[in-house]
């Protein structure tokens, strides 16, 4: 899939690894792995390590999986 052209790209991506990086972090000071977080959000771990790089377009529906992601990340 093509992201918009230009500023908006860079704009997009950034923000995918914002995400991503918070949510790395929020699962390492629970000391989860990939692996265990997956499991509990019913998501491949493969899903999960590409979120946390910024290279998944992930969706509200999936971030609402995670465990108090509400509070921590929202």
């Amino acid at each position: 899939m093509k992201i918009h052209e230009g500023k908006c790209t860079e704009k997009i991506l950034k923000e995918r690894e914002r995400i991503g990086s918070r949510l790395a972090i929020l699962r390492k000071k629970r000391n989860m792995t990939q692996e265990e977080l997956a499991n509990l959000c019913g998501v491949n771990r493969v899903n999960i390590a590409k979120i946390e790089k910024g290279a998944y377009n992930v969706s509200i529906d999936i971030l609402s999986l995670f465990p108090s992601i509400k509070r921590d990340f929202l």
